[in-house]
């Protein structure tokens, strides 16, 4: 007889000893803190990398217009159409504030000496020169010039916070971890329906994501990439050049696969955004693979992509936000490339990027089918395999929870291994035990050192 998951954990606190839980508020309230710590040094790395990336990219395809303009130019024999110069609008103001100049400040002039009635000593020379600042006094005058970030903070542009997806997330995630009735609260005595407040679950989530975020941040990681890669990067066989450079300023305004994941869990940040490691792959990665893959590909499609009210809010609020601050930027150089943009116009040039952005989905409803994505794209599935959660959970509370109150005590209980399981929890006939394969290996090759030439 299969138990739901409800009633296997109600069973595992009643034969677990009420000692377990002697500590489990003291514990939980140093994860909070802990979650507090981290999500304020999370969210200034997080958006000090993604201001950082967008101009990179910005200024190389800014650079790639100029060139192919150029070279379009050149092979015309027709001369160009002449177009009426606009006023190009000024952008959102960025999630940075406006950056300042840091030249060395001026030495004032030495004040006017008296007239000289007296022998004079070198000590007295006004004209000496200061000394020289050291490297430390430097770094300090840097770290002071360069702006702080502080919530209210907004993930692409200044709209409106209310509006803004990550400042809304980010503010979330520091009211559960400040909440003493949130995951803080004492356990309850049995986990019937309505024994858990929903505070108590979102500061649970809220500790997971900035404390224990465990295989979320490999597997976010490599799925998010592999999205990148198969749907949103440029196909030159599919795309004009012209289209090519449109997706290209598009995709510098999205953040990479490293910045989504580590703003998702901000836990994750030290590993995908200050160290840029490779995260690891461990039992419970290997085993939660398919049952991730599944879950989220079934939540974006019945949740997001055929909502069509809700699509047609993201369209929207992409072009009012988004492509405005795109096309206001490329704005100067694309009066000068009308061989790219035509006569330029910030209409005609938003209304470009809804069309692409529209073939974008229209791509991601047929390749994100979970039965294509994760079984033929990503090969996280068996054919005709049944994720289900439940045979994972022994791999990600020994992974991630063992450490944590009041689950150390509870990992261990959790009869997973034959021949408990079949009786227990019913995963003997039904889970599949995988290993390491191939493009687990490739992946951790990404980030091998190079090998130096003797």
């Amino acid at each position: 007889m299969r138990i739901s998951l409800i009633s296997t954990i109600s069973l595992l606190l009643l034969v677990t000893n009420a000692e377990h839980f002697s500590n489990f508020v003291e514990v939980c309230k140093k994860d909070s803190a802990l979650g507090l710590e981290t999500l304020d040094y999370a969210i200034d790395a997080i958006l000090e990398e993604a201001l950082l990336r967008r101009e990179t990219l910005l200024q190389d395809v800014y650079q790639q217009i100029l060139q192919h303009s150029e070279k379009v130019r050149s092979q015309q024999k027709d001369e160009a159409t002449a177009c009426t110069t606009i006023a190009c609008p000024t952008p959102h103001p960025t999630i940075f504030p406006p950056p300042t100049t840091t030249a060395p400040p001026t030495q004032p002039p030495p004040p006017t000496q008296p007239p000289n009635t007296g022998s004079t000593t070198p000590e007295s020379d006004s004209s000496a020169t200061p000394p020289a600042e050291s490297e430390e006094q430097l770094k300090e005058k840097e770290k002071e010039v360069k702006p702080k970030i502080q919530l209210p903070n907004t993930w692409l542009s200044g709209v409106d916070p209310a509006q803004d997806p990550f400042y809304i997330y980010m503010t979330n995630l520091k009211k559960y971890l400040h909440k003493n009735s949130g995951a803080c609260a004492p356990p309850p005595a049995d986990f019937s329906t309505g024994s858990i407040t929903w505070e108590q679950l979102f500061g649970f989530f809220s500790q997971l994501a900035t404390v224990h975020p465990g295989p979320f941040c490999n597997l976010c990681e490599r799925f998010a990439d592999a999205v990148e890669k198969k749907i949103l990067k440029p196909n030159p066989v599919l795309l004009s050049k012209n289209d090519q450079l449109m997706r290209k300023l598009i995709n510098a305004y999205f953040p990479s696969p490293r910045l989504l994941c580590a703003a998702i869990a901000p836990g994750c940040t030290d590993k995908l955004i200050l160290t840029k490691n490779a995260t690891l792959i461990g039992e419970a990665v290997i085993c939660l693979e398919c049952t991730a893959c599944y879950s989220v590909l079934n939540f974006v499609f019945h949740k997001i992509l055929l909502n069509e009210h809700l699509m047609t809010e993201v369209a929207k609020w992409l072009h009012d936000n988004l492509f405005y601050d795109l096309c206001a930027g490329v704005c100067p150089i694309a009066q000068s490339a009308t061989d790219i943009f035509g006569c330029f116009t910030m209409e005609s040039c938003q209304a470009w990027a809804d069309r692409l952005i529209y073939d974008v989905i229209r791509a991601i409803k047929v390749i994100l089918k979970p039965e294509r994505f994760c079984v033929l794209e990503m090969g996280w599935c068996e054919l005709g395999e049944q994720p289900n959660i439940m045979h994972c959970l022994r791999e990600y509370c020994e992974a991630e929870l063992g450490t944590t109150a009041p689950f150390g005590a509870l990992c261990a209980l959790i009869p997973d291994r034959p021949p408990d399981a079949d009786a227990f929890i019913n995963v003997k006939e039904t889970k599949i035990y995988k290993q390491m394969k191939d493009y687990h290996y490739a992946y951790y090759e990404k980030f091998a050192e190079p090998k130096t030439e003797l």
